[in-house]
């Protein structure tokens, strides 16, 4: 696999891990208010809760990335699997 297009796709399974995790961090916390952005603070329980549902849509809508590399050989050779 070309240097570039393996730096490429691990850029985005990097991209792709953080932001999960991030939503993860969002879904797992019990928190009595959120912020979205600079201005935009969320205090209603009904509301947060109904956030926490859409994140969790976007969790399962995400799901794993359709890409994995795997090493083919001992000289850090790449080969791209689709999922």
């Amino acid at each position: 696999m070309d240097d570039e297009v393996l730096e490429v796709v691990q850029q985005l399974m990097a991209w792709h891990s953080n932001r999960v995790d991030q939503l993860n961090i969002f879904v797992n916390q019990d928190a009595e208010k959120i912020r979205i952005g600079d201005h935009v603070t969320i205090d209603n329980p009904d509301v947060i809760k109904g956030i926490r549902i859409g994140v969790q849509v976007s969790l399962e809508l995400l799901g794993k990335l359709p890409i994995s590399l795997n090493q083919t050989s001992e000289e850090d050779d790449y080969e791209e699997h689709d999922q």
